[in-house]
């Protein structure tokens, strides 16, 4: 019996895996990775938005570090939280906060612009303490 196109995309959707109380390693990049994190201000861009994400879904943070083209993120959401909730609200928030800073420079208003590569950020969940 072979699966209908829209099992298929449901099996696709549902293949994150959700562990209670686990850590997940996240990398994530810009669109054709383009540097756009390079200045002090563009990074603070990243940092509160975190801050702010972190607000509203808890989350313990165990490292992180941004680049100028991608972004690394090692995490423990607080239950029942879950780490696309986290990542969704991070990523969304960076295009809205970066788009708003960059506007009174460099482009213009209704210019459409990229932030992040397409498709999911693949968060990794770490399966041992000599991984973490």
């Amino acid at each position: 019996m072979n699966p209908t196109k829209k099992e298929k995309q449901i099996v696709r959707r549902n293949r994150r895996l959700y562990v209670s109380g686990g850590v997940y390693f996240i990398t994530s990049v810009t669109w054709k990775r383009k540097p756009l994190f390079q200045e002090d201000a563009e990074v603070e861009i990243l940092r509160q938005t975190l801050r702010n994400v972190k607000q509203l879904y808890p989350f313990t943070m165990q490292a992180y570090t941004f680049l100028p083209d991608h972004f690394h993120l090692m995490l423990r959401p607080i239950p029942p939280v879950k780490i696309s909730q986290i990542l969704h609200s991070f990523k969304r928030n960076v295009t809205w906060n970066y788009k708003k800073a960059i506007r009174n420079t460099a482009f213009n208003e209704s210019s459409p612009m990229a932030i992040w590569k397409l498709g999911p950020c693949h968060p990794q969940r770490t399966r041992s303490c000599q991984a973490f």
